[in-house]
């Protein structure tokens, strides 16, 4: 019983003075904390901002003032010369969007990475936060001093087992008693190698009849799947020839449109659209160039007149016939300099392009038409097919404005507001166009 005693004092010693040691790291933990100025990066979370540009031509997000901005190209070669520059600087800022993303998708090993995840946020740094002590490091430190071991007891038995004893198998003599003698194998006789034989021939020639018939009957199968495929490719080729002719007296370059200056006259006070010249004269407009443009399922026409600045673009119900016709002049072009202008544009979190308002640079607001909200969505992708410039194709990302003008009928109730980032092979550029609606029964098409 003293023996017991004796032990058991010392244990309860040494918790004392382990708590009064853990006592002692705490208190020097909390005086360094409080001599330690805070780190460099609280210190620096004030001085590090952004710098990215807020504007792009004077066009900016409708909650921002909008800048001044630089006037659009003047002459011709200047807007080639500028729309090849605006090709170049997208080109980088795709370069850039895709580095970017490949660097956020390495993941480093193990053996690189701290164990305490670093933040991309500043914060207000509390006490215990100036000093950089790991958690995992202060519980390796700490509980040990806790942790008492039980002594290790040894226990001795030197008492024989007299019942442990037993006799052992001979394995030499269990192997010798396994081997027998084998009975010799009947030798073949000349009856049963002729049956054989025959079995085996039966076999061949069975199998060669399967396999011609199965062979046969592949073969049958692939003609008859070659000749379906080939009719119904050859109908739908026929069907695709003759729908473009049906439509092509509908739209061609050298056709005209019969266009009443009236509508144009009325829509003036409250829009922004400008006539082509042809309109307030005789009437009667050219079309120089036809484009057919694809995507979303849709597909427009747009008859470019007046130099190419405006366009009627017509939509075909399914039965082949005009159910929609708009104007649109051009408003503005903007060829954006360098990366970093076209992602005001081209942004997915936050790009012009797509919002669900649009201002221009006279103050003038208009709502998404393309699906109305409250939140940015992606352009529609747009193909555009161009003729006579040999079927040349250039890829747009649209977005359809639209605003109520307060019109007086018979003038234009709305006012609408197409803006594009055009892309060719040698050339980028936005386009922003303003339109009206044409009555179907003016331009006379059916």
């Amino acid at each position: 019983m003293r023996q017991r005693q004796f032990t058991i004092i010392p244990r309860q010693l040494m918790k004392a003075n382990d708590l009064r040691r853990v006592v002692s790291i705490i208190t020097l933990a909390m005086m360094m904390a409080l001599a330690l100025p805070p780190d460099s990066s609280a210190r620096s979370s004030g001085s590090h901002s952004t710098s990215h540009r807020s504007s792009s031509a004077g066009y900016s997000h409708a909650a921002r003032t909008p800048s001044t901005g630089k006037a659009a190209p003047s002459s011709a070669s200047d807007r080639a010369l500028s729309r090849q520059t605006s090709k170049g600087a997208l080109t980088a800022l795709r370069a850039a969007d895709a580095a970017r993303k490949a660097s956020t998708a390495v993941v480093l090993p193990p053996s690189s990475q701290s164990r305490r995840p670093s933040t991309t946020h500043h914060r207000s740094r509390g006490l215990f936060d100036r000093v950089d002590l790991d958690l995992d490091d202060v519980v390796e430190a700490v509980v040990p001093l806790f942790t008492t071991r039980a002594p290790t007891v040894v226990v001795v038995n030197n008492a024989p087992n007299a019942a442990a004893t037993a006799a052992a198998v001979p394995i030499a003599a269990a192997t010798t008693a396994a081997v027998a003698a084998a009975p010799a194998a009947a030798a073949p006789t000349a009856t049963s190698i002729a049956a054989s034989a025959g079995s085996v021939l039966s076999a061949i020639v069975t199998g060669l009849i399967m396999l011609l018939l199965i062979g046969g009957l592949i073969g049958a199968v692939v003609l008859w799947w070659l000749w379906r495929r080939r009719s119904r490719s050859s109908g739908t080729a026929s069907t695709a020839a003759a729908r473009p002719s049906a439509r092509s007296h509908l739209f061609r370059v050298g056709m005209t449109l019969p266009v009443d200056p009236s509508l144009f006259i009325l829509a003036a006070p409250y829009t922004t659209v400008t006539a082509p010249e042809a309109a307030t004269a005789s009437g009667f407009l050219s079309v120089e160039q036809v484009g057919r443009v694809e995507g979303s399922g849709q597909t427009w026409y747009r008859l470019y007149v007046a130099s190419g600045t405006g366009f009627f673009q017509v939509h075909l119900d399914a039965a082949g016939q005009p159910d929609e016709c708009r104007y649109f002049s051009q408003l503005d072009e903007v060829a954006p300099a360098d990366a970093e202008e076209w992602r005001i544009w081209l942004d997915q979190a936050d790009g012009l392009l797509g919002r669900p308002t649009f201002a221009t640079k006279d103050g003038q607001h208009y709502q998404r038409h393309w699906s109305p909200g409250t939140t940015r969505i992606a352009p529609h992708l747009l193909t555009e097919t161009l003729e006579p410039a040999g079927g040349a194709m250039r890829h747009e990302q649209a977005m359809l404005y639209a605003r109520l003008t307060a019109a007086p009928a018979p003038a234009p109730p709305t006012e609408y507001l197409l803006v594009q980032a055009i892309e060719q092979p040698d050339a980028a550029w936005i386009a922003l166009q303003v339109g009206i609606d044409i009555p179907l029964a003016a331009l006379q098409l059916s």
